[in-house]
């Protein structure tokens, strides 16, 4: 049997873990895999939280070595592109050991066979929405990157390569010269649409982490504005601490203000809850990637208003009325509210968007990948 290391760190909560665990899925049967990441996965726990069915007995899990995870523990949120290097040296150190290599998080450097999933290319200078990194500090950082690993010119020219969405695609081409295809995430919120749409509630709902690139300040500064303008609305915001200090800006603010509530970290069948009982979704990020909260929303029938940037506007592909630029928000958002046949329009689009996200679709492309990737390296073999 052919052995697959699929290589994810670090291991967290959010939707790139789905893509992990649905890759599992796909493989597991197939093929001998071991899961090579930094802590151990609670397999079991996991499946309950995204709807999925990994066999632990059909996964061996690889831990890093134990100075690297304690370095992931110690920087949960900081030092990205580090850490991604570190853990790149690891795997050089044991790929020889699999037929293949597959990454469900982001690119790599490997000498041998590789599929690799990129939700953002690791290495690209020029993020989106972040803050000025351009002085001494970050040049700084990025050389003491160079001495853990020197930064690769193109990890993925060897690889069968994914994205996450045209867009990154498209980040990914001005990165490496290489563009890769395009495979949506795989998306679940139980597999259905909730209650029918007279019968939701008429408010919003926020799904990520309460931090500054989530623009929730701004997005409570909307729904706001729709209240002053006579709407009965309200405002969940659901994600777990990642900023101290924006999200207690984020509670302070929403304390004043008895239509917006602050879930936090929540279950993952109240999120199902909320997704599928109330009429909208509302994600303030730019330049989002993907958006795999956003497509929950559209999975679980609610109509999510978003910024039109990104990979974001692919979700709502059919669906422009939904799409708000800086300053329109409240007049995009506002005219929705007040037309029934619109808000009927958008829900049909969504919902035949939504096929587009399926789980079993997703295995197909990721089995069909490894498939390719593993005969080229028998081709090569064999020359």
């Amino acid at each position: 049997m052919e052995t697959i290391a699929v290589a994810h760190a670090p291991l967290g909560e959010g939707g790139s873990e789905r893509v992990l665990l649905c890759t599992l899925e796909a493989l597991q049967r197939e093929y001998d895999v071991t899961l090579v990441t930094d802590k151990p996965p609670a397999i079991a726990e996991r499946n309950a939280y995204f709807g999925t069915d990994v066999d632990p007995d059909r996964v061996t899990v690889r831990l890093a070595p134990r100075p690297l995870a304690r370095f992931f523990e110690t920087f949960p949120h900081r030092l990205w592109r580090m850490k991604q290097l570190a853990f790149n040296r690891y795997l050089r150190a044991v790929e020889s050991e699999y037929d293949l290599v597959v990454s469900t998080m982001d690119e790599y450097d490997l000498t041998g066979p590789s599929v690799q999933y990129v939700h953002y290319p690791t290495f690209d200078r020029a993020e989106p929405d972040a803050s000025d990194r351009g002085g001494l500090v970050y040049r700084t950082y990025l050389r003491g990157c160079d001495l853990v690993y020197r930064i690769p010119e193109n990890p993925l020219s060897d690889a069968v390569a994914f994205a996450n969405s045209h867009w990154t695609a498209g980040v990914v081409e001005d990165t490496y010269g290489l563009t890769p295809e395009v495979c949506y995430p795989p998306v679940s919120v139980g597999r259905a649409e909730g209650v029918d749409w007279d019968r939701r509630e008429n408010g919003f709902v926020s799904v990520g982490r309460l931090s500054p690139e989530k623009r929730l300040l701004e997005s409570i500064d909307v729904v706001a504005a729709l209240v002053d303008r006579g709407h009965d609305v309200h405002y969940h915001l659901v994600g777990p601490d990642d900023n101290a200090g924006y999200a207690r800006a984020v509670r302070a603010k929403a304390e004043a203000l008895p239509f917006v509530h602050v879930d936090g970290a929540v279950s993952r069948d109240r999120l199902f809850e909320l997704l599928t009982t109330h009429r909208y979704g509302l994600h303030g990020m730019r330049n989002e990637h993907f958006g795999i909260a956003i497509a929950e929303m559209v999975v679980a029938g609610a109509v999510p208003f978003v910024h039109a940037s990104g990979g974001q506007r692919e979700i709502l592909r059919g669906a422009p009325d939904a799409m708000y630029d800086d300053g329109d928000a409240v007049e995009t958002i506002e005219r929705v509210l007040t037309r029934d046949a619109l808000q009927r329009r958008l829900r049909d689009a969504l919902r035949e968007s939504a096929e587009r996200f399926d789980d079993e679709r997703f295995r197909d492309r990721m089995r069909a990948a490894v498939r390719t990737a593993l005969d080229g390296r028998d081709d090569d073999t064999r020359g």
